[in-house]
């Protein structure tokens, strides 16, 4: 209900919604040069806009002016359809340093839906035909105070001075706002939380740490903005709930200085650091921004999260320049830090794109990590680091360039994870740790290099380290058929599922099929043949299409171990049972699947 209330108290209005005027015209120097700034317009008190209804607020509405021409979306209320009669509005044209340029009172008619500024004659203002005291700029007439071009910068944006109960502006780029860094808009607004709105082209050096310490509270970028560090940080403690940081909604992959929202941290520690491990903290979210460590210390991490739970992160971009440097931490010490959802994370050049870890079973846990690129860790990296976390899931997120694309520490608390990822040009894709447990790791591309294995029912599985195609319908023998040649040593179990698919002629003998699976143990240099049994096709007869009946009827699963670069293969052997002309047909549904 606030916020509708808020909402009409703006001057800047929709048009299609209620009486506008368009401000139209040149606004040019004594020299003839056209006005580069920022103009804003002001009713002298509160106000009703009886073509809707709405209360007016007597709070500036400022517009850029480039070479003296109005953006097309410079509407405002016209004054006389404005309760009560006679006001008008107060103008000032101001440079970047705050300096007056023009100033002049207009009353602005409905007209035909636009007043060109340029050609128009100040109203003089005096007692006799306003109702209100003592207005400013009594008999006032347009007036230049200097020949000054400057930059508006905030393109077509609409900028504004003043700030509405929970909502703050900030903009580096005119002395219309109020507020020109985000620590002074933050800091004013109230202890119940809100948005500091900032504008595109916002650019300012922090002189301290920014300090998110009210809930419920935090940043809404609305175009490009950089945010140059130095060694200070955006820090947050525990217990501050429903912090958010959000830049527009673009998806920011750019990186190292062409982001929409760039961070710039030079320091030896956290760029941000959220939470710590004192005590919970409930809901933040940080999206589409990008930060950059480049040019900062060795252990320097982009975004550091502590014992915190329903987080939410959207395409943020961590850029590192050291050996040891981190993107972001999720560290669950007190706690822990999960139940959370991370979309489309991107970092590059860092020591480890997203690290989890904690003390204990505080962990990382129970994460789900969607999308993104982690991208040319650097040297003996580990791009995706489970230090300690359990039950996370990460899915379709590509890893490329990497030392160790995921690594699993020896740790009994990194235990029923699953990944899923797109691996290119690793050193090494997968690293269990022997103390680690039950993670799964799925390779879309294929062909995993992976070390650790096996151990504790972790297992490495891709799309060519399954078979489970079916045979051809045969009378005869199978001979051997290749499934897998696995990249790295791998167990597996295998068995086949066998029907009778056409009965033989006049058979009097049993007619049977044996399975061999083909293999060389990485111990031996050669391959080996492992007959799993002998089953019936057909007992003393023609048999019966379908399954085989009986408890001979089905093959026993075989557990094997591959050599690396070895096929694994499969073959069957029939023999006819007698008299019979043909034998019966069969078909085997092979699977082989892998364990470790």
């Amino acid at each position: 209900m606030i916020k509708r209330l808020l909402l009409a108290l703006a001057l800047f209005i929709d048009p299609v919604l209620a009486t506008v005027t368009q401000i139209t015209g040149s606004l040019v120097d004594s020299a003839g040069n056209g006005v580069s700034g920022t103009a804003c317009f002001r009713l002298p008190v509160n106000a009703i806009d009886t073509s809707l209804n709405r209360a007016l607020s007597p709070l500036p509405v400022c517009f850029p002016v480039t070479n003296g021409t109005f953006p097309a979306f410079a509407n405002l209320t016209p004054n006389d359809v404005i309760q009560p009669a006679n006001t008008y509005y107060q103008v000032t044209v101001r440079n970047s340093s705050g300096a007056l340029v023009f100033s002049a009172n207009y009353v602005i008619p409905t007209g035909a839906g636009t007043f060109n500024i340029g050609l128009a004659i100040p109203t003089v203002v005096t007692t006799s035909n306003i109702s209100f005291l003592n207005p400013p700029g009594l008999g006032l007439v347009n007036s230049f105070t200097n020949t000054n071009n400057f930059n508006a910068g905030a393109g077509n944006a609409d900028i504004r001075a003043g700030d509405i109960n929970e909502k703050r502006y900030a903009c580096s780029l005119s002395v219309a706002y109020k507020f020109q860094t985000l620590g002074a808009a933050y800091a004013d607004l109230p202890s119940t939380g809100g948005t500091v709105e900032v504008c595109p082209g916002h650019s300012e050096t922090l002189t301290a740490n920014l300090v998110l310490s009210k809930s419920y509270a935090g940043f809404q970028f609305t175009g490009p903005a950089t945010i140059t560090m130095g060694t200070f940080q955006v820090t947050k403690a525990s217990g501050i709930h429903g912090a958010f940081i959000k830049g527009p909604a673009v998806p920011g992959t750019q990186v190292n200085g062409s982001a929409l929202v760039k961070f710039a941290y030079t320091g030896t520690g956290n760029a941000l650091a959220m939470g710590d491990s004192s005590a919970d903290t409930k809901g933040l979210t940080i999206e589409y921004i990008d930060i950059d460590t480049g040019g900062g210390g060795a252990n320097a991490i982009g975004l550091y999260i502590t014992r915190t739970q329903n987080f939410f992160l959207n395409h943020v971009v961590t850029y590192c320049g050291s050996t040891a440097q981190v993107g972001i931490t999720l560290d669950g010490t007190g706690n822990f830090t999960g139940d959370s959802v991370i979309l489309n994370p991107y970092a590059l050049a860092c020591f480890s794109g997203i690290r989890l870890t904690g003390s204990g079973t505080g962990a990382g846990n129970d994460n789900v990590v969607s999308g993104g690129v982690l991208f040319a860790t650097a040297a003996g990296g580990r791009a995706l680091d489970f230090q300690d976390g359990a039950g996370n899931t990460v899915t379709n997120i590509d890893i490329e360039g990497a030392a160790t694309a995921i690594n699993f520490a020896s740790n009994a608390n990194v235990t029923g994870n699953v990944v899923s990822f797109w691996n290119a040009v690793n050193t090494t894709d997968v690293a269990f740790g022997a103390l680690s447990s039950n993670n799964q790791v799925t390779a879309l591309t294929g062909n995993p290099v992976a070390t650790g294995l096996p151990g504790n029912a972790n297992r490495v599985i891709w799309p060519g380290n399954f078979y489970n195609t079916a045979s051809a319908s045969t009378a005869a023998s199978i001979a051997a058929t290749t499934m897998v040649t696995p990249a790295t040593a791998t167990t597996y179990r295998f068995t086949a599922y066998p029907t009778l698919t056409v009965i033989g002629t006049s058979c009097t003998g049993t007619t049977t099929l044996a399975l061999s699976a083909i293999y060389t143990d990485p111990n031996e240099s050669v391959s080996n043949t492992t007959t799993l049994a002998a089953v019936n096709l057909a007992i003393t007869g023609n048999g019966t299409v379908g399954h085989l009946p009986g408890g001979a009827a089905n093959f026993a699963p075989l557990f094997l171990r591959a050599k690396a670069n070895t096929p694994v293969q499969y073959s069957t052997t029939y023999t006819l049972g007698t008299g019979c002309s043909p034998g019966p047909s069969y078909q085997i549904f092979p699977a082989l699947e892998p364990v470790n």
